[in-house]
């Protein structure tokens, strides 16, 4: 009787997932109907929006990577479908399978001989216009009363005697807890400026792959040379001026790894004459896990100033870990940590620095991008005591946002702002600021 009991509550429960097996499925197939509709409509994006859901849950499922790769071709994002065709590639196919993942692949590669060149220029004109306000808050101290001990009163010609004379009583000056007082003073100012700047891009990407580590591999050979001048309009009538020099080399390997050797060289002038010239190297690397990415890297900075401001004259290192994820096809989220470590000539310009930073991209078309990103520095100067310096640690944070729109093919509106703050420590100041600049770029 017992055994009786016991298989027929294993039946039911048998029975019961089995039924929520087939409504699962049923609600799958009823969803990927209606990608596939959106995709013969027109309506590209929101087939992405539910598949990406489905893909999420059904990693492997072919029919869902076939949709997926189709309808980011349909939307020109050839590197997103470049790696589901990859991912594609790895699963057992069936022979009718293998036929439409190569179809698709003759598909993109058209594409992509359409879009991307072995050898690729473009320049990029623009000018903005930008209001920079700041806010300084420090403190000064008050004193209502001075005391001194009046015995001798000398004058400007005795002080030679009070050299050489023990005998005589000098003048002694103090103040007492019960006579001074601290006042917060602030500062405020707002300036704009008009900018002014130019980029040529070179890009080398060969239309074949390389076998690394027993796997194709692209690389891409990509170099920017900028020109940034930015004109004050303040009493001064002062220019910035920056020259930057960004070359890249990345290797990639689709769905495995991308790997990125960076080198830059800038050089800031501010009223035709030198202040600043940084070089910088990057060694980073970025790995999958389905929609996310975590990127590892390190950075090795110089800074060397003009002699008059040679104190400055540092080297830096900062490693860093960032984390993106895909939360869906049009809305990624960014985090990450930084550890700056600058070593200047002089140690009172010495500190470290943690950056934390969170943040996230939106990108509905091709045509229009917007991101939100939130920083928080700690800084610690090497040099933290009182009796030698008036600061110790420093907190900053910001808030950047911005927009972008391209109203036409090679026309693009851009909106950008930067509002933060800075605590230091012991109420030894505060410093707010805001940076608001739209510009315009055409490219040719």
């Amino acid at each position: 009787m017992n055994k009786f009991i016991l298989k027929l509550v294993v039946l039911s429960l048998l029975s019961g997932l089995m039924l929520q097996v087939n409504a699962e499925q049923s609600e799958q197939n009823t969803k990927l109907k209606q990608a596939i509709n959106y995709r013969k409509t027109g309506n590209y994006q929101k087939a992405l929006d539910v598949l990406s859901l489905l893909r999420s849950d059904n990693f492997v499922h072919k029919r869902i990577n076939i949709e997926l790769a189709l309808n980011y071709i349909k939307l020109h994002q050839y590197q997103d479908a470049e790696q589901v065709i990859q991912h594609l590639q790895s699963l057992s196919l069936s022979q009718k399978e293998s036929e439409t993942i190569k179809k698709i692949t003759r598909l993109l590669e058209k594409k992509l001989n359409q879009t991307l060149s072995v050898h690729n220029f473009s320049l990029d004109l623009g000018a903005g216009f930008g209001i920079d306000q700041s806010k300084n808050s420090y403190t000064v101290y008050l004193y209502d009363e001075f005391q001194y001990q009046e015995e001798y009163w000398f004058d400007e010609g005795s002080n030679a005697d009070l050299a050489v004379d023990a005998d005589y009583d000098y003048v002694e000056y103090y103040e007492t807890d019960e006579y001074w007082d601290r006042e917060r003073v602030s500062e405020q100012s707002e300036v704009s400026y008009q900018r002014y700047f130019v980029n040529g891009n070179y890009r080398y990407r060969p239309d074949y792959s390389i076998k690394l580590f027993g796997y194709p591999t692209l690389f891409t050979f990509d170099n920017d040379l900028t020109i940034d001048n930015r004109h004050y309009n303040q009493e001064s009538n002062s220019q910035h001026t920056n020259y930057q020099l960004d070359s890249s080399l990345y290797l990639l390997q689709i769905d495995r790894w991308l790997f990125e050797l960076n080198l830059q060289a800038s050089n800031y002038q501010r009223s035709s004459q030198h202040v600043l010239q940084k070089t910088r190297g990057r060694l980073a690397l970025t790995v999958p896990f389905g929609p996310a990415k975590v990127k590892l890297a390190v950075d090795r900075q110089n800074n060397d100033y003009h002699k008059l401001l040679q104190a400055h004259d540092a080297g830096v290192t900062t490693p860093w870990i960032e984390l993106s994820y895909r939360v869906a096809s049009q809305f990624r989220l960014i985090t990450g940590f930084k550890y700056r470590k600058q070593k200047a000539d002089d140690a009172f310009n010495s500190y470290d620095n943690r950056q934390l930073y969170l943040g996230g991209y939106y990108l509905p078309s091709s045509t229009f991008s917007a991101y939100l990103l939130y920083r928080r520095d700690h800084l610690h100067y090497v040099i933290d005591d009182l009796a030698l310096v008036n600061w110790a640690k420093e907190d900053k944070r910001s808030l950047a946002f911005g927009l972008g729109y391209q109203i036409l093919p090679n026309l693009t509106l851009s909106l950008n702002a930067d509002i933060g703050d800075k605590q230091i420590e012991l109420g030894f100041g505060d410093d707010d600021w805001r940076r608001v600049e739209a510009s315009i770029m055409y490219r040719f």
